[in-house]
């Protein structure tokens, strides 16, 4: 590397390519901020585009040899800017008197897996600014700032690329024209139906596991091998519960459903039923989020760790106590409601 090679300044803007999966990543990571509400999604997306657009143009992400990661914008850290821009304006607006702000709520998010750091840092900062306690209390918003930066209870790997703390914040505002949104914004209501509000998921992180059953293992059909490893590159959430049939009927408008109940699962569908259900759904949420799982990833989570016949071990007779079947469930043989009576570890 010669000399000019050298000094010439880092593009950190790798993240901000135009692809689905990055895309995917920042969508999964800011919906919950904005209630998934369609409306708010599309204004995320546009102030978005344009906050990357004019930060490509005037040197945003930018930057001298050498210059640490985490004090590095990128389109992750930009899009977690802009949806508390929307979410929390008063927050930005706070910045302007208080320019560690978001320093010292990121440091307290990542802080959370030590309950005794936890609550003597947040002693420390209230007493340092009582205006902080509000912000401190905010699930959501500090439920965003630990979003990338933890792994279960530690600090992620990618902490770097996820966190807000050491970044310039006045080179970001001087950029492009503050935009100064009613408080009453974070009160809009959903577009969406309550039933789809309810649903839950779990997320699952990447990694590698032993799929299929062995030769000798009592009750297995002959397509569940050989065993072989599989490696789960990418992480995924899945949901907690079968999709319910009011979950269904507020999508498709119907219920096709033998054995009614708003709480019970929906049956009697097909592949293809379930596509039309999965496009109808992610067009509701102006996302591309929703799909089925594959077969893996579906044996990863149901397995959550474990090389048992069941998750919970190899005896068939404990079955009852953590999962609905004819024997167990009071309805017979009709379905039960979309539950379960234990979870294994990923839940």
């Amino acid at each position: 590397m010669n000399e000019s090679e050298a000094s010439k300044p880092i593009m950190n803007d790798l993240d901000c390519e135009e692809h689905p999966e990055e895309f995917i990543n920042i969508v999964k990571m800011v919906s919950p901020i904005l209630d998934r509400n369609p409306r708010r999604m599309k204004q995320f997306s546009n102030l978005f585009r344009f906050q990357k657009m004019i930060g490509s143009m005037t040197g945003l992400f930018s930057y001298d040899p050498g210059t640490a990661s985490e004090n590095m914008w990128n389109c992750r850290k930009l899009a977690k800017f802009v949806v508390i821009s929307m979410r929390w304006p008063s927050l930005v607006t706070a910045l302007g008197s208080n320019k560690m702000l978001l320093d010292q709520l990121q440091e307290y998010a990542l802080k959370l897996a030590n309950e005794d750091k936890k609550h003597e840092y947040a002693l420390k900062l209230v007493n340092e600014d009582k205006n902080l306690e509000k912000w401190i209390k905010d699930e959501r918003l500090i439920g965003l700032l630990r979003y990338g930066c933890m792994e279960g209870g530690d600090v992620s790997q990618n902490v770097s690329e996820y966190t807000l703390l050491g970044l310039d914040f006045s080179k970001l505002l001087q950029i492009s024209p503050e935009v100064v949104y009613p408080d009453s914004l974070a009160e809009v209501p959903s577009l969406l139906p309550e039933a789809i509000r309810e649903m839950k998921f779990v997320p699952m992180r990447a990694g590698v596991f032993m799929m299929g059953s062995n030769e000798n293992e009592e009750g297995r059909d002959g397509d569940e091998g050989p065993v072989h490893k599989v490696t789960i590159t990418h992480s995924f959430e899945m949901g907690c519960y079968p999709v319910t049939q009011k979950q269904w009927e507020a999508v498709m408008d119907f219920n096709p459903s033998s054995f009614k109940g708003a709480n019970h699962p929906v049956e009697n569908v097909s592949w293809n039923d379930v596509q039309a259900f999965i496009k109808k759904l992610n067009k509701m949420e102006v996302t591309v989020r929703y799909r089925l799982p594959s077969e893996a990833e579906w044996e990863y989570a149901c397995r959550a760790g474990t090389a048992t016949r069941y998750f919970f071990g190899d005896d068939e007779s404990k079955q009852g106590d953590y999962s609905w079947y004819n024997s167990t469930s009071p309805t017979g043989s009709r379905n039960h409601l979309a539950s379960f009576r234990f979870q294994n570890t990923f839940r």
